[in-house]
């Protein structure tokens, strides 16, 4: 509706405006006295403005602690600042706005008046600075407890840095120190396998001296116990042993046993006695001889009359002899038997030993030979 200006007289036709646009007084006929706002009025202003900053206030709060929480670690700095831009902006946007809201602007055209400004300096610009101390306050508070925040983090950060580097260091010499065992492991079983080869190879070695020894012990028993046993044993070795090198050893030895029976005796001191008297062999009838010389215990004994039947042509003489060269388990014995086996039937043996050649000539030579000896003595008694 059309409206009058009490000063200028000029009409204005909008009614919204509360100042004429001619001259910028108040439409209200009481403004040009003053008009101060009632108690209930203040409170209304008060309690309507503490709502809407309140729930701003706390609302940007927050939206500030959200982001602040989302991006604390590595933009604590940034995020407030800008979310104190934003609690700014929008405090003070959405109280433009309010004061833009057709209720407010109700409220103010009722109660306005020439004093209206000094009312708002005066009454509400307390009541806002202390607002805004306490909110700067609370922002201070804040800041120390996100700057607080942020050094503790900082600190735990170092410390969880620190122990990383040094549970990467201790990784790292870990690792240096599984290399070297696992280098060590590494030689060690290079070590072993060299080792056990060795180990063959001086088993082996071992083996080829004990058995190289077992027949240089055939040999030493053949010869200084005049061991038949010894002498057999080297001749199958020398003819079934696996191995060239101890055939071969073994035959040498077979040489060294024969080429020493050849030229000694061990008989040259030998006594016999009867009766607890020192006799000789020809002290002995044919009989007695043969007996002895095929049964006595003493090798000895066995040896001097196996030679002594060598000059005695009795039936029984040559299979005695035989049989002597054939089975007594004394080489010497056995020498003896040959040498007198040469001395009754004129057959030298190419072998000391006689084997096999006596009785291959034997069997040839037998039905002819035993003729020209005397009959057996009767069984001496």
């Amino acid at each position: 509706m059309d409206r009058s200006c009490s000063r200028c007289n000029k009409l204005t036709t909008d009614d919204r405006l509360v100042r004429c646009q001619f001259c910028g007084s108040l439409f209200n006929s009481l403004a040009d006295s003053p008009y101060p706002l009632t108690a209930q009025q203040e409170n209304r202003i008060y309690e309507n403005l503490r709502k809407q900053l309140k729930l701003y206030v706390f609302g940007g709060f927050s939206i500030l602690a959200l982001i602040s929480g989302v991006f604390l670690f590595d933009s604590m700095i940034s995020a407030y600042n800008r979310a104190t831009d934003f609690l700014n902006k929008t405090v003070l946007d959405r109280v433009t706005n309010e004061f833009r809201e057709p209720a407010i602007k109700k409220t103010v055209s009722e109660v306005a008046s020439k004093e209206a400004k000094q009312v708002l300096v005066e009454q509400i610009q307390p009541a806002v600075s202390k607002f805004q101390k306490e909110t700067q306050s609370s922002i201070t508070s804040f800041k120390k407890f996100t700057e607080d925040t942020q050094a503790r983090y900082t600190r735990d950060y170092q410390r969880l840095a620190s122990g990383l580097a040094n549970v990467e260091a201790n990784g790292r010499r870990a690792e240096r120190l599984t290399q070297g065992i696992t280098a060590t492991v590494s030689k060690l079983e290079t070590a072993s396998k060299d080792a056990d080869a060795m180990n063959k190879a001086m088993s082996a070695e071992l083996d080829e001296l004990r058995r190289r020894k077992s027949v240089t012990d055939l040999g030493v028993a053949a010869i200084s116990e005049a061991s038949r046993p010894a002498f057999v044993s080297l001749s199958r070795i020398a003819e079934t042993d696996s191995s060239p090198e101890i055939r071969q050893l073994a035959f040498s030895e077979m040489l060294r046993v024969k080429a020493f029976w050849v030229s000694v005796s061990r008989t040259a001191d030998v006594t016999l006695h009867k009766d607890g008297k020192v006799i000789s062999a020809g002290d002995l009838k044919t009989c007695e001889a043969v007996k002895e010389a095929a049964h006595n215990p003493d090798w000895p004994v066995r040896a001097v009359l196996t030679a002594a039947l060598g000059g005695r042509r009795s039936g029984n003489v040559p299979e005695t002899l035989l049989e002597i060269v054939e089975k007594d388990d004394n080489l010497e014995v056995v020498k003896d038997a040959v040498q007198a086996w040469s001395s009754l039937t004129g057959y030298h043996s190419p072998d000391v030993f006689g084997v096999p050649f006596i009785r291959d000539w034997w069997k040839e030579n037998r039905e002819s030979f035993v003729k020209g000896l005397t009959p057996p003595e009767p069984s001496c008694s």
